[in-house]
């Protein structure tokens, strides 16, 4: 059964058809019971190219990003999809799972669907093979919205925070604290929040006349075993950290694991401050503060940017939108 055969025993025309399975256009309630009735008999179940045919739109638009198990991600989806379904689109998710060559497969398996746009959360700022797919997408017209993350050599339009003042406000933080051994453990530096956000913790060091002890400074991957390990490093090292800033929510699950493992006082042992919110924080009330991001707003904003690019009224070619971050203090 296809969509062809569902118009030939409904009496009408595919683009019909069509307008029905999608919800869109005007259609007559008498033929929309007609054609539903057709599709509920046969159990039809529509392929994502039988879209709007006539016309060659699609209602599905993807979304890659690179971690999906992380709740930063997921609360980006709920405010994309709280816009975007009012709309009749429906979202097609992939996770990369921080590993390129799975990226770059799905970035080449979505060339084959018919999709009114993407959004993309790059795992790495320079990857010629994902560069080299993506300027495929933009030359054929494809929109794309970046979320969190970019590609260097590939202007597209995006919604960002603004991870550079956001780390400065933490490491603030700490320094107005009266921390001495300030440690971190920050992100991918091939990302752009990983990037900005070491730059954000070192410039407000510099501002404060506080030496940066590159012993204490950690990179780590954004998982949680990378920050379990990395704390696990700091912490039983000759030159152990009183504060350390944790560069995004993962990473301080696996900080949080070693300091209840190894009886580590979080209010008088080592103060812990991270990038990102965490409802354990609030549900255990742990003492720690944190970087909140406007993480449903963000897919909001883009979802909207995203439809003003498939309608072509964007207002600009590209339109980058940084939100702003806000410091939660838990003590």
């Amino acid at each position: 059964m296809n969509i062809k055969k569902i118009a030939q025993l409904s009496g009408v025309s595919v683009a019909t058809v069509s307008r029905v399975i999608n919800e869109k256009g005007n259609v007559s309630d008498a033929t929309k019971r007609k054609v539903n009735a057709i599709i509920e008999k046969y159990n039809y179940v529509p392929n994502i190219n039988a879209i709007n045919l006539s016309k060659n739109e699609s209602n599905y638009i993807a979304v890659l990003v690179p971690d999906i198990t992380n709740s930063f991600f997921g609360q980006i989806i709920d405010g994309i999809t709280k816009v975007i379904n009012q709309k009749g689109y429906h979202l097609i998710l992939l996770n990369s799972d921080e590993n390129i060559d799975i990226e770059v497969s799905h970035l080449r398996a979505l060339g084959q669907y018919n999709l009114a746009g993407i959004f993309y959360t790059p795992v790495h700022r320079v990857n010629s093979l994902s560069t080299g797919l993506v300027q495929k997408y933009n030359n054929a017209g494809m929109p794309f919205v970046y979320i969190d993350r970019d590609l260097e050599d590939i202007e597209n339009s995006g919604v960002y925070v603004d991870n550079f003042n956001g780390a400065y406000q933490a490491t603030q933080y700490l320094i107005n604290k009266n921390c001495k051994r300030i440690g971190a453990i920050t992100g991918l530096h091939n990302t752009k929040p990983g990037l900005e956000r070491h730059c954000g913790f070192i410039k407000a060091l510099e501002d404060y006349h506080v030496k940066a002890d590159e012993l204490l400074i950690k990179t780590g991957d954004f998982k949680f075993d990378s920050g379990y390990k990395l704390t696990k490093e700091l912490m039983e090292s000759s030159t152990a950290p009183d504060a350390i800033f944790v560069m995004n929510n993962l990473m301080a699950l696996g900080s949080i694991k070693y300091a209840v493992e190894n009886k580590v006082n979080l209010t008088n042992d080592l103060t812990l401050i991270c990038f990102d919110n965490l409802e354990m924080f609030q549900w255990f009330e742990l003492p720690i503060s944190y970087v909140d991001r406007p993480t449903t707003e963000m897919g909001q904003v883009a979802a909207e940017l995203m439809l003003k690019k498939i309608k072509g009224i964007e207002s600009e070619k590209f339109e980058n939108i940084v939100l702003k971050t806000q410091l939660i203090i838990n003590e």
